[in-house]
C-alpha cells in the first residue's frame, strides 16, 4: 500500500508540474513582448492569411521560405516569430530558416497559441 501512496504522490508532482511549466515546456503560457526589431512572421498559405491574421504579421508561406526569407527578414540575426495554423508548418519554417543561418528564431506554434502569447 505505501508503495502506491509513493507512486500516486510522483504521479501528481509530475502532473502539477506539466501544468506549471517547470517541465522544460518552454514559455507556453506566458506573455511574449515582441522587441522593436521583431518580425511576426505567419507562414499559412495565403488563403488562410487573407481570412484573418495577427496584426502586425508579414506572410511568408512555408513552402516559400528557403526562397523569400532573405528578402524579408535580411539580417539573420533579427528576432523572428513564427506561427501558422497548428504549429507544424512554423516548425518545418523555423527548421529551414536555422539551416539558412538565421539564429533568432521563436516557434509561436499555431494562431491560436500564438495570440495567446502574444497577448493579441
Amino acid at each position: 500500500m505505501r508503495n502506491l501512496t509513493e507512486i500516486m504522490m510522483v504521479v501528481l508532482v509530475v502532473v502539477a508540474a506539466l501544468f506549471a511549466g517547470c517541465l522544460g515546456l518552454k514559455g507556453r503560457g506566458e506573455i511574449v513582448k515582441l522587441p522593436d526589431n521583431a518580425v511576426l512572421l505567419d507562414v499559412r498559405q495565403p488563403g488562410e492569411f487573407n481570412a484573418g491574421h495577427i496584426d502586425g504579421a508579414v506572410l511568408v508561406p512555408h513552402d516559400t521560405i528557403k526562397d523569400k526569407i532573405a528578402s524579408v527578414v535580411p539580417d539573420k540575426e533579427t528576432p523572428v516569430y513564427v506561427y501558422c495554423r497548428s504549429g507544424r508548418r512554423s516548425a518545418m519554417a523555423v527548421r529551414s530558416m536555422r539551416s539558412l543561418g538565421y539564429t533568432n528564431l521563436i516557434d509561436l506554434g499555431g494562431m491560436a497559441e500564438a495570440r495567446e502569447r502574444l497577448g493579441k
